[in-house]
């Protein structure tokens, strides 16, 4: 199925598919079951088929940070890095680590984002930030310099003040 573009679009699952069970499970805010639906479907899907699973758990992990179950979003997010290497994937990961306290794991989904896409801006900058948090300081101070000498900055206000919230040690803030 492809949109006006040519591109790939997930198709809408059908009535009593895992996929829409799944769907289902999450308007009712079960994510764990949900993503328990999905997972078997990963194993002998296509590539495309795969992918579409891993946006599907994407959205389910952002539904269920929101809902406040941190460990299920995790979970989606986890299960869909294994089957898809996406850089976006393994950034929000890693975001959703850091805030569970997860911080060496954290920096090991923000490594790999940024061994996918080296100038992941956003990985990068999650990635000192944590450093930073953690009292290493040149190491954070290395990453923004490489933001810095990338292309322009286009928000430069915000990435500004985030250098000085580091630099007044609001880890948390920046």
């Amino acid at each position: 199925m492809a949109d006006d573009w040519g591109m790939s679009t997930r198709p809408i699952p059908a009535p009593g598919s895992p996929r829409d069970l799944s769907r289902r499970l999450v308007e009712e805010r079960e994510f764990l079951a949900a993503i328990h639906c999905l997972e078997p479907m990963l194993a002998e899907a296509s590539s495309d088929v795969r992918a579409w699973i891993a946006a599907d758990l994407a959205d389910l992990a952002e539904r269920a940070a929101d809902a406040g179950d941190r460990t299920a979003a995790i979970h989606a997010l986890e299960v869909a890095t294994a089957a898809v290497d996406w850089a976006d994937l393994w950034c929000r990961l890693g975001i959703l680590r850091v805030e569970a306290g997860r911080r060496t794991e954290a920096r090991a989904a923000f490594d790999r984002a940024l061994a996918i896409h080296p100038r992941y801006r956003a990985a990068r900058l999650e990635r000192a930030l944590l450093d930073a948090g953690e009292g290493r300081i040149a190491s954070a101070l290395e990453s923004l310099q490489m933001l810095a000498g990338e292309s322009v900055v286009r928000e430069p206000g915000l990435f500004a003040e985030g250098l000085e919230r580091l630099a007044a040690a609001e880890f948390e803030r920046a």
